[in-house]
């Protein structure tokens, strides 16, 4: 017989956010842009500066906390320090929003910037819409001085778009976009990677051109010394926001009904996009009747055929697109399958092993609306 509990930890409209596992260690800068400010949040003080970039809404709406890029001349510069010239392997995470796939390369970063020379790493995109992770060996410019990871997946200007690029050593580099992992291919002869000493910028490169600019939004980048590892890449794909940490208290938006005392202490969380989340453990007791959120789907645990039940009631002629996926803590997909009946029953002994998965439910434009840990034992 398998246990399970389920562990309120949603992250975008339903009940939890949390800071706490988003990995810190190793990381070399963090600009968060809120308020329009560029401080390096790593405590590294690598502070940069802003050269016509504006403030926007980030990726949750929120006014103020991320920045526009132009497309023509915006960018921010960050000053050299041997510290952000890493050797390998390293990760740079980022948010972007593209207001314009242009007839020319656009860039989101690049770490050593050297004008009309490939030189260090750097992250941007095709008119195709294709993302790029490359390196250069600070000899010139043309496919002989670079190696570059083009991505299969194309980002579209309708919606925020979330990019790790791994760079684990010479022509071994990983893309994960919006969570997912992109098989991609190489291109380019370059042997080396070489920096030239010149500092980093985000929104533009002209190592390659003068108009490579960004044309959109960016929020939230970093850079890290060493690997990210795929347990820890969906604290950064599903990161909120958080305001206000109010203890010993709880308000809920639904009802939760249990038939035991829960156990371990809840708190709760506002936050800019939802009115109440838990930041520690919620374990119900086996006998959970139902938990019902905000788009009213009920999902419960059927003990008796180890089952996790979905319920749309009526709702569901309204969820066309819908989704339902399950990761396990590698970030490997287990389960997959369309929201389009009005009970959906996933059948746990269809899970290969025991341990913690993390179930999530998408809206029709690929976005996630709600997002829970599932603990079998």
């Amino acid at each position: 017989m398998k246990f399970f509990a389920f562990f309120c930890v949603l992250f975008f409209s339903i009940l939890v956010t949390t800071y706490a596992q988003i990995p810190t260690e190793n990381l070399l800068f963090h600009y968060s842009f809120d308020n329009g400010e560029v401080i390096d949040l790593s405590g590294n003080d690598h502070h940069a500066t802003i050269h016509g970039a504006s403030t926007t809404n980030d990726r949750f709406s929120l006014s103020g906390r991320a920045l526009d890029f132009d497309g023509t001349d915006d960018f921010i510069q960050i000053p050299y320090s041997e510290d952000l010239h890493p050797r390998f392997p390293f990760t740079i995470s980022i948010w972007v929003k593209v207001d314009e796939l242009k007839s020319v390369t656009s860039m989101f970063f690049a770490n050593d910037e050297t004008d009309g020379i490939y030189s260090g790493f750097w992250l941007g995109y095709q008119p195709t819409g294709q993302v790029m992770a490359a390196y250069g060996n600070g000899m010139g410019q043309g496919a002989s001085h670079r190696v570059t990871r083009f991505s299969n997946t194309t980002i579209n200007t309708d919606n925020w778009h979330h990019i790790v690029a791994i760079y684990h050593g010479l022509n071994d580099i990983d893309l994960y976009i919006d969570c997912e992992y992109d098989e991609g291919y190489y291109s380019g002869s370059g042997t080396t990677m070489t920096y030239l000493g010149n500092g980093g910028v985000i929104g533009r490169n002209r190592g390659h051109a003068a108009n490579v600019s960004h044309n959109g939004q960016i929020d939230d980048i970093r850079l890290y010394k060493g690997a990210i590892t795929p347990k820890e890449l969906p604290y950064l794909c599903y990161e909120a926001p958080c305001v206000e940490l109010v203890r010993d208290t709880i308000t809920v938006i639904d009802t939760i009904t249990v038939t035991e005392t829960l156990v371990d202490t809840i708190y709760t969380v506002y936050t800019d996009t939802i009115l109440v989340t838990v930041t520690d453990t919620l374990k119900i007791n086996l006998n959970l009747i139902g938990v019902k959120n905000t788009t009213s789907i009920k999902i419960y645990p059927d003990l008796a055929n180890e089952q996790i039940v979905i319920f749309t009631g009526n709702n569901y002629q309204s969820l066309e697109g819908h989704r339902i996926r399950i990761y396990n803590t590698l970030g490997q997909l287990v389960y997959h399958n369309p929201l389009n009946t009005r009970e959906l029953a996933i059948d746990l002994r269809s899970i290969a092993s025991m341990g913690v998965y993390i179930l999530q439910i998408l809206n029709k434009e690929n976005s996630v609306i709600g997002t829970w840990k599932i603990l079998l034992e």
